[in-house]
């Protein structure tokens, strides 16, 4: 039997025992700038808990990264202004546990908690709330079934705020009687959109969970006035691309059928647009799928094309056919511009294949070709969803940041990461 490639692991320069930081080096096989990349990572001194996370990292209104970060707990909000280095913490007047955050161009946060069930409640609520720019309560609550999915899954241009739902849905697919009360309940997924800086919202897009299980992004196109792209999963069938080329009052399919190159023979064409994160760059929608492409069970057959993800772009205007730029194996969870490339960075799910998550560069100026970089430790050696679709959209001066699966790169620690990144 011929086996399908296998994923060397990489080694870092320090292990858990030695410090919150990890370095690694790593060439690439190209004849110009760049060639090789160094990478620090890091477990920021935020405060004693490991529950800590990463929730965002806003831009500037030109595009820019910002020098803010945003990070929860519990019921608590950490912000630092100087990329991680020093950080302020913010108790949440009336808030319950925080799942998500998200910083408006006008610094206002809006930030997603769960609420405890009412009595006779077979769900627990997710409510917005929505705070002034020191973490005052400012505005009325939103009530709704669920929050955004990650950091790809809300998003705001020229004074429009649009985040997409992710309910959990598993009963859609029958044996509700044996799953938890939360997860019996099937609700449709929405978009909700809101044109004044997130005090009021309407439903601008909404779609049945039998056709979607839940939606997966709504991005803002930065080169198209008003436009924003949709996605939503997770199996083939519910797997579509939307557009909306008037601020989310109508949308148009545009989900392919087909795609430029084989694909294996298990594999739906569909899935190819399953996704969690995207980036755009001259005229290209560009991402990874967030899917193996075929049965993971016939990753080491020696099928050709073979089992696993891919990273894929489409022009932006004209058919939309995704056309595959290179192979990288496991499911692609967050994408990051990190100047003269994007990383894109996997979960890690599969303990046939590796329990240790993975990245890879596309370099700006070889758009044809994946760059493998770095595999990461994962000291549970068990599935993990590493960032969780948690990112920054850009690096600021090669920094950036990540939510981390509890035991991934550190074996104890924030569930956050400081990533430094620099090209020589």
């Amino acid at each position: 039997m011929r086996r399908g490639p296998a994923l060397p692991h990489l080694a870092a320069s320090k292990g858990p025992d030695q410090g919150q930081v990890k370095d690694y080096a790593v060439p690439f096989d190209r004849t110009s700038f760049p060639t090789r990349a160094v990478l620090k990572l890091s477990s920021p001194r935020i405060g004693p808990s490991g529950k800590i996370g990463f929730c965002h990292h806003p831009l500037n209104a030109d595009g820019s990264p910002s020098r803010t970060v945003v990070a929860v707990a519990d019921t608590s909000a950490y912000e630092s202004h100087d990329l991680g280095e020093t950080w302020k913490a913010y108790p949440l007047e009336g808030a319950e546990p925080v799942e998500h955050a998200f910083v408006t161009s006008t610094g206002h946060k809006l930030v997603a908690t769960f609420a405890a069930a009412s009595p006779g409640d077979a769900h627990t609520r997710v409510v917005i709330r929505r705070y002034s720019p020191d973490w005052k309560p400012a505005g009325e609550p939103l009530e709704t079934v669920s929050a955004w999915h990650g950091s790809c899954a809300i998003g705001e241009k020229d004074g429009v705020i649009l985040f997409a739902e992710y309910p959990v849905n598993r009963g859609k697919y029958g044996n509700a009687e044996k799953l938890p009360l939360t997860d019996q309940l099937v609700s449709d997924p929405r978009v909700f959109r809101s044109r004044d800086d997130g005090k009021t919202w309407d439903v601008c897009f909404q779609v049945s969970a039998e056709q979607v299980r839940h939606l997966h992004t709504v991005a803002p196109d930065p080169t198209r006035p008003r436009r924003w792209w949709l996605t939503s999963g997770d199996r083939a069938a519910e797997v579509f691309v939307w557009v909306s080329d008037d601020d989310g009052d109508t949308w148009r399919d545009i989900t392919a059928t087909e795609t430029v190159g084989p694909l294996h023979r298990n594999c739906n064409p569909r899935a190819v647009q399953r996704l969690t994160d995207q980036v755009f760059h001259d005229g290209w929608v560009i991402w990874g799928a967030d899917d193996w492409l075929g049965n993971v069970g016939d990753w080491d057959n020696g099928d050709h094309p073979r089992v696993g993800s891919r990273i894929f772009k489409a022009r932006a205007d004209g058919p939309w056919i995704p056309e595959e730029i290179g192979f990288c194996g496991p499911p692609i969870r967050s994408i990051v511009d990190v100047g003269p490339a994007w990383l894109f960075i996997s979960e890690a799910k599969a303990k046939a294949v590796t329990y240790r998550p993975e990245s890879w560069l596309v370099f700006k100026d070889e758009l044809n070709r994946v760059h493998r970089f770095v595999q990461f430790d994962n000291w549970a050696e068990a599935s993990t969803g590493f960032t969780y679709s948690r990112a920054s959209r850009k690096a600021l001066d090669g920094v950036f940041f990540s939510f981390r699966g509890v035991r991934d790169v550190f074996a104890r620690g924030p569930r956050l990461l400081r990533w430094e990144i620099a090209f020589f």
